[in-house]
């Protein structure tokens, strides 16, 4: 829920380990009660501080989205006019907040992610206990791992947890509730990477908006990086 694959006229500054960009770029169209559709224009902005000594190094940043719709994944739920506002555009505009922190300890590391729209959507319904109405889609991922060599090839132990609130509708097949994930991964050269993910979603309950059901899935991964 935070990746907007946009091309964008961005403006930004570097100081003493502080950073922060300000950008701009042509956003989904809006389309109102009546049906009048007009283009809108977006934009955003962000803060951060890094610090990196030897062995230890963490970065803090905020931001903030002027239009959630535009969100890739977001965009491509379906809104009030039965279509997703891709295709359609959107009736209400609705800001998003975002926090992130990442750290690392010698061959530790550690990493958090949340995301919120900043009011509720009418372009997106949720389901609380039966009733439907309007949703402010949340999202966390907290995460931590440790690499390590292994017959003197660089590799990543990690774990992460993510949990949703009031997503059963975000995109194209709405987010699970929660997620449990394991991942592996071991840099076999240079450029390549091999690697393998396990993870659990959970729905939502029926109550609200879901099957109440899980799955588990597992994944192998081949990353080839050309240089």
């Amino acid at each position: 829920m935070s990746e907007t694959n946009e091309t964008a006229a961005t403006l930004g500054f570097v100081s003493n380990g502080f950073y922060g960009s300000f950008y701009g770029f042509r956003g989904l169209n809006e389309t109102t009660d009546i049906g009048t559709t007009t283009q809108d224009n977006n934009f955003g902005g962000n803060l951060g501080f890094s610090n990196k000594s030897d062995g230890m190094g963490y970065n803090l940043e905020a931001g903030y989205l002027n239009n959630f719709a535009d969100v890739t994944y977001v965009g491509e739920s379906t809104g009030v006019s039965g279509f997703n506002m891709d295709t359609l555009g959107y009736t209400k505009k609705v800001g998003a907040v975002s926090l992130d922190g990442t750290m690392t300890v010698g061959m530790f590391d550690a990493d958090a992610h949340w995301v919120s729209a900043t009011s509720s959507d009418r372009d997106i319904s949720t389901i609380s206990n039966g009733t439907v109405k309007n949703a402010t889609p949340k999202a966390l991922t907290i995460g931590a791992g440790m690499s390590f060599p292994v017959i003197g090839h660089n590799s990543r132990l990690g774990v992460d947890y993510q949990h949703s609130w009031q997503a059963e509708n975000v995109g194209s097949y709405g987010l699970p509730q929660q997620r449990y994930e394991a991942t592996y991964g071991v840099d076999v050269s240079k450029n390549v990477n091999v690697g393998l993910d396990l993870f659990t979603d959970r729905d939502y309950s029926v109550s609200n908006g879901g099957t109440g059901l899980a799955t588990t899935t597992g994944l192998v991964r081949l990353g080839v990086m050309f240089a």
